[in-house]
C-alpha cells in the first residue's frame, strides 16, 4: 500500500467520579471515557474494500482511492488509583461500551467489483474494520494500567 497525505488526530478526554476513602490505600474511581480519531489517507496503491459488511461474497478492487475513516467510541471505567512514590502513581481500569467507525471512500480510480472468499487470518479473523465502506458499531473492551506523574 502506497499511502500519501496521512492525516491522524486523537482526542481522549475522562471525567472520573472518585468514591469515598475508606482508608485504603487504593483510591477507586468511575469514570466516562471518550475516544476520539479522525484519520485520512490516500492509497495510491492498488487495495480493496468491501461494501457495508465483512460477509460479503465480493469487493471492490481500485488502483488508488481516498480513505477517511474517523471513530468515535465511549466506555464507563471502573479503576483504581495507587500512590508509589511523593510524585509517581499506578492507574489501573477496565471499561466497556461501544465503538463506531465511520469510513468513506472517495475519488475511487478504476472499481471493478470481484468474487471474494473470505479467508481466516487476523487477530479472530477479524479484517481493518477501515476496509468496510460503511458505519460499523462494535463492542469496546478497555484494560489497562498507567503510570502517572504529578508535579
Amino acid at each position: 500500500m502506497d499511502i500519501l497525505n496521512s492525516r491522524y488526530i486523537r482526542v481522549k478526554p475522562e471525567l472520573r467520579y472518585f468514591f469515598p476513602k475508606i482508608n485504603a490505600p487504593i483510591s477507586g474511581y468511575l469514570g466516562l471515557q471518550l475516544f476520539y480519531t479522525d484519520r485520512y489517507w490516500t492509497n495510491a496503491g492498488a487495495g480493496s474494500y468491501f461494501e457495508e459488511s465483512f460477509n460479503s461474497d465480493s469487493v471492490i478492487n481500485y488502483s488508488s482511492a481516498k480513505i477517511h475513516s474517523p471513530s468515535l467510541s465511549e466506555t464507563i471505567q471502573l479503576g483504581g488509583l495507587a500512590k508509589i512514590s511523593k510524585s509517581f502513581y499506578l492507574d489501573v481500569f477496565m471499561g466497556m461500551g461501544a465503538k463506531s467507525i465511520f469510513t468513506k471512500y472517495s475519488d475511487i480510480n478504476n472499481p471493478e467489483k470481484t468474487w471474494y472468499q473470505t479467508p481466516k487470518c487476523g487477530l479472530f479473523g477479524l479484517n481493518q474494520a477501515y476496509r468496510i465502506n460503511a458505519t460499523l458499531r462494535r463492542f469496546q473492551m478497555n484494560i489497562g494500567f498507567r503510570v502517572l506523574y504529578t508535579f
